[in-house]
């Protein structure tokens, strides 16, 4: 090649490996990309003009030929192993092989998991200097996200380290405590109380619900406490309603004795 074409490609492969450097460092695309793609472009193009005559020649010569078949067979493999790794990352499967199914869902969270209709992502917060919040925490909460990923594709997962990301944390109103782990779709931030499968899975259906039903517990005449923990409570009972409906105390005489328009049930 002339002195002239190989200085195009060097600038051309420099502006590039440049841009690349660029955005590694800077996490993502910036418009101002453009510029150094574009000049790269130009001047491999340009060296590519210049000395287009030595390279038809290189390119016809046997022995190019032949190296240009071995490079193609390689080429079509690379290209396979790199599709069919997509695939696998695409629709990720996992197989339960155990006698008790512990790394499997319950056919309910499954239900739920796979019902899902908008993007939904999962959000851990953790604090890596609280012995309850490190690696273990991490690990088993990664872990449990990926068997709903494995029923949806719809659900994403993010780990954030609240102390060097407080502005995540505060998104999410996270302030104490060694982790937090929350449901989010669009806008729609819930935290969920428990890190289990259980929890996710209330999480998912209380997201799910765009219209919440309405159960009303009489109150006023010596019924039991709706949100009182001991034995003569209903606090319990009201927890698991609230997963799916909107629970709400009413005191007929203080209401003219009316039965509220969006009662689904009175108990």
């Amino acid at each position: 090649m002339s002195k002239a074409g190989k200085i195009f490609l060097i600038g051309g492969l420099l502006f590039w490996a440049a841009m690349y450097v660029f955005r590694l460092v800077y996490g993502g695309w910036h418009p101002s990309l453009w510029v150094p793609l574009g000049l790269g472009f130009v001047l491999i193009v340009a060296g590519l003009i210049k000395d287009w005559r030595n390279i038809f020649a290189f390119f016809t010569m046997r022995t190019t030929k032949h190296g240009l078949n071995m490079g193609a067979v390689i080429l079509i493999a690379l290209i396979g192993l790199a599709c069919l790794n997509i695939l696998s990352v695409k629709y990720n499967h996992r197989f339960d092989w155990t006698s008790d199914k512990l790394n499997s869902l319950s056919a309910q969270s499954q239900k739920v998991a796979k019902a899902i209709t908008q993007d939904t992502k999962i959000v851990l917060l953790f604090r890596p200097d609280d012995p309850n919040g490190g690696e273990t925490v991490q690990r088993s909460i990664k872990d449990l996200v990926a068997l709903f990923q494995n029923a949806s594709n719809r659900i994403t997962y993010e780990a954030h380290n609240a102390i060097v990301d407080p502005a995540i944390a505060k998104n999410y109103d996270y302030s104490s405590g060694p982790f937090a782990l929350f449901a989010q779709q669009g806008d729609r931030k819930l935290k969920i109380d428990q890190p289990t499968e259980e929890g996710v899975t209330r999480a998912l259906i209380k997201l799910s619900r765009t219209q919440r039903k309405v159960v009303y517990f009489i109150t006023g005449h010596g019924e039991r406490d709706l949100e009182a923990k001991d034995a003569d409570g209903l606090s319990f009972l009201v927890d698991e309603l609230r997963v799916t409906y909107d629970v709400r105390p009413l005191t007929l005489y203080a209401n003219s004795n009316k039965v509220p328009l969006d009662a689904a049930m009175v108990a």
